[in-house]
């Protein structure tokens, strides 16, 4: 495989990342669970061996969350692995900042004094829909209080 396909498949694969964080963040649940293929999996960096699989499943564990609470996940640190044209693989470093609406700060709101640092491992899929996570898991490393 040529370095240009390599680099082709790691940014796709990183848009993926990049894009996974930023939904969860915003809300937009519907489209967090499109990145994934119809049958990825997830499971919670604080529910490591708890997966939940299919987009549909995926939306629902999403969007049954308890509403109002304000993340920002920091993701760094992201090594991809292409294993071929149709496969690859990441591992990214996450640092979770939250907060709690009505605790406002000089700017903005006052961060929770828990915060969490982990890792989340990626595997990736192309379909015909492009570059999807087949499967997506975490664990925290890291608990800040």
């Amino acid at each position: 495989m040529s370095t240009l396909n390599i680099d082709a498949i790691e940014h796709a694969c990183q848009r993926l990342i990049n894009r996974f964080a930023v939904y969860n963040d915003l809300g937009e649940f519907d489209k967090l669970a499109a990145l994934f293929s119809t049958d990825g999996a997830f499971a919670r960096p604080t529910a490591p061996e708890d997966f939940i699989v299919g987009r549909d499943n995926i939306l629902h564990s999403f969007t049954s969350r308890p509403a109002g609470k304000l993340t920002r996940h920091l993701i760094t640190n992201t090594v991809i692995e292409v294993q071929d044209a149709d496969h690859a693989s990441a591992i990214s470093y996450v640092t979770q900042f939250s907060a709690t609406p009505g605790n406002p700060a000089k700017f903005g709101l006052k961060a929770n004094s828990t915060q969490l640092v982990g890792e989340y491992y990626d595997n990736f899929v192309r379909t015909p829909e492009g570059w999807r996570i087949a499967k997506r898991s975490g664990r925290v490393a890291l608990m800040l209080e």
